[in-house]
């Protein structure tokens, strides 16, 4: 039995009780389809709108009963409102019963939406009689109650609910859980709009579906594993809780050959446990939800098919239009393009999978659960190549989760043991999509061969795509020299199925993500670093000087990391610390002393001391700095720049020191464990050296333009508007602050920088022991900005003496602005609050000490 709400006006009433008496067939008797109510039914001494409001929130159908008193009274549209809303969430019936004419389409665009309860939305008052308008009316929501109540009988099968909340490849990744779920892993995905008029709107997943109604097309576009069956598992969940009937298909052999009827009806009844048939249910509520469509054979025909509902989502590619020559077939659909998730959630999947365990619930985040969650994030951003741009593999759901998974696992497969930690994380994902493709355990390697000499001839080719006639000659050159392992075309076959090699619109051969060309390129160099040619010279090491000489590209420096991941090459490492060492060589490292900072104190520059934040904050001040990255990310990069026209010399020289310094990182991370002690103080120690040069060259130039005053007039010229009503000389003293509040800002980020770029917990004694043998304010204020982050400790019993090793004003404030921002993130107990306050860092709103501490 359906519940059904009466929302209408009291000036109505009457015309309530003779719909009521209208319906008695359906609400009495072996019928027995509607439980009507409306406010007369209201016991005395009930609370009236409680009474309402709980009543509303339970019916499956309500009727709003429209007038010119109804669209007058605000309680009324108020409920009207409220139904609305619950037909877009929950998916209800809401049917208009037009009592006379009134400007009702007015009221609400979503009222259009909805389809009366009498023929073209004729008013009860305009028939020859008002009892054929509720005859009118009974027969309509009859009609409507038995569809509605079909559908609302409908269950899935529970392997079907499986399926629905199966996490398919990664369902066994887990070490801690024997069966992941979609549950489990599940975050809301970013869409874009794509279409002429926002091209670069966002919005979500979780948005489209809530927005989706009766008559809606949709198609979403994304790469292989971006999360295309993923979202369409959710509209099917949510759109079945709306009380329409989604019907999945998806065809990995027959690629929906037959008719799109037939297979609607096999998957219905496959679906649903159900004696009726698909014909017997109202069409307009039947959605086709049809994963991977681009690989159809017949699009236009199973399209054409499509028009016989009024809804479809379709799971497509980026070039599914191009190839639909009847324009009119896809005119009508929403599309969107599925993006890479941005940093807040990235974060939110890496709190899912930290907190995933059998049968428990998800505490609250204590310092060690967000040392994890900053270690893991830390070599998540590492495996995206986040550190120079906008990466090097998809932030998709799929390859996040299968890092994290590698390293619980601590997979490592082959027998490359030069490999580093992150190196086995690319290479069991490529393992993995051979052997997803039937590639055989004992044929991986032939594969691998392939790749590698793939990743030579696009490298030869300047990083370029391979056009057919390149790529044919790859091949034969490819023939001569070695054999395929399986015959050529079945070969072949598997390497594009594996999405490793990709062939573009435009016949083109390129590797399918940028990690798989900078892992084979890596693995290539490694593996004939002493090759010769044929006139003797030691062609690949020269190849690697050149890479090394111009890091600040932002793909030599990739290739450096990656061939760093395959060797552990002295000579590849003594390479790059020459060229290092190189950089900014004019001046020496600052040391962050007042003699180095001299020109801060002649400005009488000082910062303002910040305050320790609220314990309670710290899930707050970690949303609004991933919240800041996010726009950050959001910001065209620095890869859309053609490098080869950075011309000017101190721009390469920045760019130079920045990505050498990330290099020297990334091999000291994850060769910790392989390389000699002496070997990690040196790079590091180099890394260090080549930033506090930049930093001296910095100094110089601030101390330059001071002198010759010339940044003033230039910066009062772009803050005037800011600031009409102020005089000339309070605008230099705005200037003023700004120029070296900046300059501050400036030398805070770079000891940031080098804590992120070269820090690590697997690298504590290194950095300890480089640190205190440079024995600066600088060196000092290094190894206490790693230690804190890498290691979660404040080491507050050394940070004390600070006053005595920073003899420098600005150091000192540098380092209070680095301690705050470390406490922001973290939660300081009350004794090391207390303690910092002998630092002169005092607490802001921090709670009273507790029994418990």
């Amino acid at each position: 039995m359906l519940k059904l709400f009466i929302s209408y006006s009291h000036t109505d009433e009457s015309k309530v009780c003779n719909f009521i008496t209208y319906m008695t067939p359906l609400t009495t008797g072996e019928n027995n389809l509607l439980d009507i109510w409306y406010d007369r039914n209201i016991k005395a001494g009930d609370d009236f709108w409680d009474e309402i409001e709980s009543h509303l929130a339970d019916r499956d159908i309500v009727c709003l009963f429209l007038s010119k008193d109804y669209i007058a009274s605000g309680a009324c549209r108020h409920e009207m409102e409220k139904a609305l809303e619950m037909r877009q969430r929950y998916g209800i019936m809401v049917i208009p019963v037009i009592l006379s004419k009134c400007r009702w389409l007015e009221v609400n665009p979503n009222l259009k939406k909805l389809l009366a309860a009498t023929k073209d939305a004729k008013e009860i008052n305009s028939y020859p009689t008002e009892d054929e308008g509720w005859d009118d009316v009974y027969e309509h929501l009859k009609d409507a109650a038995e569809s509605y109540s079909s559908i609302k009988k409908l269950s899935l099968t529970d392997d079907f609910k499986d399926f629905l909340n199966d996490a398919a490849l990664l369902a066994k990744a887990h070490s801690e859980k024997a069966k992941l779920t979609l549950d489990d892993i599940y975050v809301n995905q970013e869409l874009t709009i794509v279409d002429s008029k926002h091209q670069e709107k966002k919005t979500t997943v979780e948005s489209v579906i809530s927005d989706f109604d009766q008559g809606y097309k949709v198609s979403i576009m994304g790469d292989d594993q971006s999360g295309k069956s993923s979202i369409l598992k959710m509209f099917f969940r949510e759109l079945k809780k709306r009380h329409f009937v989604p019907i999945y298909i998806k065809d990995t052999e027959v690629l929906m050959q037959g008719k799109i009827k037939n297979r609607m009806e096999e998957e219905f009844k496959r679906q649903y446990i159900t004696s009726l048939n698909l014909k017997d249910v109202n069409p307009s509520m039947v959605v086709p939800l049809i994963d991977d469509f681009h690989k159809a054979k017949n699009k236009e025909k199973i399209l054409q098919e499509l028009q016989d509902y009024k809804s479809c989502v379709l799971i497509v590619d980026d070039i599914f239009s191009l190839d639909i020559t009847n324009e009119q077939l896809i005119i009508d659909f929403k599309r969107y393009r599925i993006r890479e998730l941005k940093a807040s959630l990235r974060n939110k999947l890496i709190k899912n999978w930290l907190t995933i365990r059998e049968g428990e619930n998800l505490p609250p985040f204590s310092n060690a659960d967000l040392a994890r969650i900053d270690e893991m994030t830390n070599i998540v951003e590492q495996s995206l190549g986040k550190a120079f741009g906008k990466g090097i593999m998809p932030a998709h759901p799929f390859f996040i989760l299968y890092v994290l998974s590698t390293y619980d696992f601590e997979i490592q497969p082959g027998g490359n043991h030069n490999i580093t930690s992150q190196g086995h994380c690319y290479q069991a994902l490529i393992y993995f999509f051979l052997r997803s493709h039937g590639v055989d355990n004992d044929n991986v390697d032939g594969y691998v061969n392939f790749f590698t000499e793939f990743a030579q001839a696009i490298y030869l080719n300047k990083g370029n795509d391979l056009n057919p006639e390149q790529y044919d000659d790859f091949l034969k050159t490819y023939s001569n020299v070695y054999n395929f392992i399986e015959p050529k075309n079945e070969f072949l076959r598997k390497v594009y199925a594996s999405g490793i090699i990709a062939v573009s619109s435009f016949n083109t051969y390129s590797f399918g993500y940028p990690y798989l060309y900078y892992f084979f390129a890596g693995k290539f160099f490694s593996e004939n670093w002493n090759d010769v040619d044929s006139k003797g010279h030691e062609w690949c090491v020269e190849e690697v000087k050149n890479i090394i000489q111009n890091l600040h590209k932002t793909s030599n420096a990739y290739i450096a990391i990656f061939i760093a991941h395959h060797t552990k090459n002295l000579s590849l490492l003594k390479l790059i610390v020459n060229v290092a060492d190189d950089i900014f060589s004019k001046y020496p490292p600052a040391t962050f002393d007042k003699h180095c900072l001299s020109v801060f104190q002649k400005q009488s520059f000082s910062m303002p001391q910040p305050s320790l934040p609220s314990r309670n904050n710290v899930e707050v001040n970690r949303a609004n700095a991933l919240k800041i990255q996010d726009e950050i990310e959001d910001i065209p990069n620095e890869d859309n720049i053609d490098e080869e026209e950075v011309a000017d010399e101190l721009s390469i020289e920045l760019r130079r020191s920045a990505k050498t310094v990330e290099v020297i990182g990334a091999i000291v991370k994850n060769r910790a464990g392989s390389l000699g002690n002496e070997l990690l103080k040196n790079l590091f120690l180099t890394g260090v050296n080549v930033h506090l040069r930049q930093t001296s060259s910095f100094l110089a130039l601030i101390e330059k333009m001071t002198e010759e005053n010339n940044y003033s007039d230039f910066l009062v010229e772009r803050i005037r508007d800011n600031y009409p009503n102020e005089s000339e000389e309070k605008l230099k003293q705005i200037a003023n602050r700004f120029f070296w509040s900046a300059n501050f800002g400036f030398i805070f980020t770079n000891i940031r920088k080098i804590s992120k770029s070269l820090g690590s917990n697997k690298l504590t004694n290194i950095v300890k022991e480089v640190c205190d043998s440079m024995n600066t304010p600088a060196s000092f204020m290094i190894k206490h900005t790693i230690l804190m982050w890498s290691n979660k400790n404040l080491r507050i019993k050394e940070l004390v003496k600070m006053d005595k090793i920073l003899d420098c004003p600005i150091s000192k404030s540098v380092m209070t602005w680095i301690i705050t921002e470390y406490c922001s993130m973290h939660r300081i107990d009350y004794k090391d609050s207390s303690k910092l306050e002998q630092l002169g860092i005092k607490a802001k709103n921090l709670l009273s000490k507790s029994k418990n501490e």
